[in-house]
Parts: C-alpha cells; structure tokens; sequence
C-alpha cells in the first residue's frame, strides 16, 4: 500500500535499492510491524553475510520504539531505539508513548520509524480489562502514527530513501563518525525521567 504524499524515487548512490521519500519535509514515514515481520528481520539478520541487503539497508535508517522488547534483537542494527516499556507493563507504556513518538521524529536522518502491531498478541479477559484498555491505547495511538496503514507483513519488502539532510550529512563526514549524531540528541524532560537521566 502506497500512503499519500509518498513518490517512489531512485537515490543513485544506493542503484541497487527502489527507495521512497516521504513529503517535502522530508519526516520519517512510520510502520506497524506483525510478529511475523518482526521475526523474520531477525533471522535474517542472523544470517550473517546472507543477511537481506535491503532489510539491513532500511534498518541503518529506522528508529525502532517499542514494547515489551518484541524488537530489541534489532536494537544494534537500527539509528535508534527506544521501548515503552520493557517489560510490557502497559500502564507504563501509555505514560511515555506520546513523548517517544515525538522524539523519534527528532532523530537525526531517521527514514523510518517502526512500531509494533502489539493488538494481535494482547489475550484480554474482563478480569484484566484496564490492562487491555491501556495497551488499546499504546495500540491507537501507534495506529494514527501510521495513518490508518495496513500493517507491514514483510520488511524486505519495504524500500526507503536516505532523507537528504543524512545524505549531506554522510557526505560531509568522514568514516568512523556515523552513529555519533545519538550523543547530540536532546531529549523532551519526560524522555529523561523515562531514561533515568536528568533533564538538560
């Protein structure tokens, strides 16, 4: 599914890559992952030299906010990572998914932001009905992120672009600085209480 103000465009330096690019201010374009997607990004991940060009090319430029560490194995391949709530507790979650979100849109030559589709593994009974509430939330609000869009069943399957203020960024550094844009990120005050960090 194409979703509006996005046009497919070819970024020469990666030929190898369709790629799209999101509107004009160039803001990250965000996903829902299935569990089934989620897995199969880490096995092929684990498949060293083998691995998906594309999905490890996408993932060089995906800020990945989670919950209940369903994607922390992708945690060292992604630009950023941030979980709600590790544990999966979801009255945390739903506390911090509001200022995560907007800090993920902060992310220095984030492409892509990636969510999961936590609805599919939630097995609620009356008797954890606030529980159940909560994660409908954490689940709504990652669903308006997305637009209404249909979850993404295959990462490979996804192409995108390089936002143009990264590309100059690569350009203009040399090797051995990429990922130092992370200590340069300043977080909402909220964010820091999250991260156990004083506010700056």
């Amino acid at each position: 599914m194409v979703l509006p103000g996005i046009a497919f465009v070819a970024f020469s330096a990666l030929a190898s890559l369709k790629l799209f690019k999101c509107g004009p201010d160039e803001q990250p374009a965000c996903f829902l992952l299935t569990e089934a997607c989620i897995q199969d990004a880490i096995a092929a991940l684990g498949n060293g030299d083998d691995a998906d060009h594309n999905t490890v090319a996408l993932l060089k430029y995906a800020v990945v906010v989670d919950f209940g560490s369903r994607m922390k194995s992708l945690k060292r391949n992604v630009k950023a990572y941030r979980d709600l709530s590790p544990m999966g507790n979801a009255e945390a979650g739903v506390r911090f998914v509001q200022s995560v979100l907007e800090w993920a849109h902060q992310v220095p030559g984030a492409a892509v932001i990636l969510l999961p589709l936590i609805a599919e593994n939630c097995d609620s009974t009356d008797e954890d009905s606030s529980v159940s509430g909560f994660l409908t939330t954490i689940q709504q609000r990652f669903r308006a992120e997305t637009a209404g869009a249909e979850p993404i069943q295959d990462l490979s399957n996804l192409k995108v672009t390089i936002p143009l203020a990264e590309q100059m960024r690569i350009q203009n550094l040399g090797d051995g600085q990429e990922g130092q844009h992370n200590d340069r990120i300043r977080f909402p005050s909220i964010i820091q209480e999250y991260l156990g960090k004083p506010a700056a």
